[in-house]
């Protein structure tokens, strides 16, 4: 590799890591550091200083999605409340608090999985179907651990 090359790829490398950083989404990476998602991943498979740089950026950017999440769950998100006046101009009358809900099972599933992740070595499959005559046949199926192989 030639010097120019060399830091052409240092140039779009650190563009694409600090956006992975920013927000852990291969697809906005590559948008942000001009490169096409396979010259980046075939950057990854051939240099595993990057390749590390990489994971490292990912980790980073999946942490600060959980602070930000954490943040919301705890404090909640302050939403405007709007009305129209007289002349139908909208009004902003208030704030309120919501506490989103996901929020709260999505941190326990991840910090708690034990408890609240649902297994993974079950199985369970339903179907319901409607005849013509309009009869509602539902079948199901749960397979445990133990019965998988």
């Amino acid at each position: 590799m030639n010097e120019r090359t060399a830091i052409s790829n240092r140039n779009w490398q650190q563009k694409f890591l600090a956006a992975l950083r920013d927000l852990p989404n291969v697809a906005y990476a590559c948008r942000k550091g001009r490169v096409s998602r396979v010259t980046a991943y075939l950057h990854k498979n051939e240099d595993s200083k990057f390749a590390l740089q990489w994971e490292d950026a990912v980790a980073e950017g999946v942490d600060t999605i959980e602070e930000v999440v954490m943040e919301h769950a705890k404090k909640g998100i302050a939403r405007p409340v709007w009305m129209k006046d007289e002349q139908g101009i909208p009004k902003k009358i208030d704030t309120i608090r919501e506490y989103p809900i996901g929020h709260y099972a999505m941190l326990l599933k991840a910090h708690k999985p034990k408890l609240y992740r649902e297994p993974k070595s079950e199985l369970n499959l339903s179907t319901v179907t409607t005849a013509p005559d309009g009869t509602v046949t539902e079948f199901a199926v749960h397979v445990s651990k133990e019965e998988l192989p």
